[in-house]
């Protein structure tokens, strides 16, 4: 039954699974992510062989010297699933990162954020980008998919993995812009969506690090008088000082303000 079930039917379910999570590629669409299901399916086998196991094969085993040696054989099968399924966890997080990054670099444009005129924002600076409003969309999918899949500790690891690796993305891909006040009131909306779409994760860690990244974008839309006051704050005291200069050297007046006579403490 072990073999049968473990090495035979459950091992190649696995490798179908694990040959079949997308890999992005720059002129597709993003495609669905089947391996939670796998992931899924595995771990209510597996809970059916244990429960036999325990009921019914154990009591037979307590007496025979082959006892030790089948639990060690169990014991190794399900290891080796186990791995299996980290990897395709794995790769399935990065294949959802990695079609976050791909619609970021496609759709967002350098107007959204230093726009020449309130009409390049359709009238309204308060609207969120159409690029920031497409990962939400398919975050909020897959992280829906997950929670649907998943349950418990594994759930919780999950979701706060994909949330650490989706904000690496998103802060990244913003250190690559200049921002004016008008596309800082944009990107501050972005930044909203972002940290609503997040609060689905349920993790505590995700949420402060998406907090500490709206503080940041503070930085690009404040006064200069009043960058000492912002960068003292709750959440961007405790951080290095060259993280908060860098993102204030992404503000488009930077040098015409000549806004590092305003930071104290702070050198480049």
């Amino acid at each position: 039954l072990l073999d049968y079930l473990i090495n035979n039917f459950v091992n190649y379910a696995l490798e179908i699974g694990l040959q079949a999570v997308p890999i992005p590629e720059t002129k597709s669409q993003p495609q669905e992510i089947h391996f939670f299901k796998v992931t899924r399916q595995t771990n209510m086998i597996v809970y059916l062989i244990e429960k036999n196991f325990a009921d019914f094969a154990l009591p037979l085993l307590t007496a025979s010297t082959k006892h030790g040696e089948f639990l060690l054989k169990k014991k190794m099968s399900l290891q080796a699933l186990e791995q299996k399924l980290e990897n395709g966890i794995d790769r399935s997080l990065n294949a959802i990162i990695g079609w976050v990054k791909m619609i970021l670099q496609n759709e967002q444009k350098k107007s959204d954020y230093k726009p020449e005129s309130d009409l390049e924002l359709g009238l309204n600076p308060n609207l969120s980008s159409q690029a920031c409003l497409k990962v939400v969309k398919y975050m909020s999918h897959n992280i829906a998919h997950i929670n649907e899949c998943l349950d418990g500790g594994n759930r919780e690891c999950v979701m706060t993995e994909l949330g650490i690796r989706f904000h690496r993305v998103v802060y990244e891909h913003l250190q690559t812009f200049q921002y004016n006040s008008t596309g800082a009131m944009c990107l501050i909306c972005d930044i909203n969506e972002y940290r609503k779409c997040v609060r689905e994760l349920k993790s505590n860690l995700v949420n402060t690090l998406f907090d500490t990244l709206h503080s940041l974008c503070n930085l690009l839309l404040v006064k200069p008088e009043n960058l000492d006051q912002v960068r003292n704050g709750e959440h961007l005291a405790v951080l290095d000082s060259s993280i908060l200069l860098n993102f204030i050297q992404l503000r488009s007046d930077y040098k015409s303000q000549k806004i590092a006579s305003f930071l104290r403490g702070i050198t480049a």
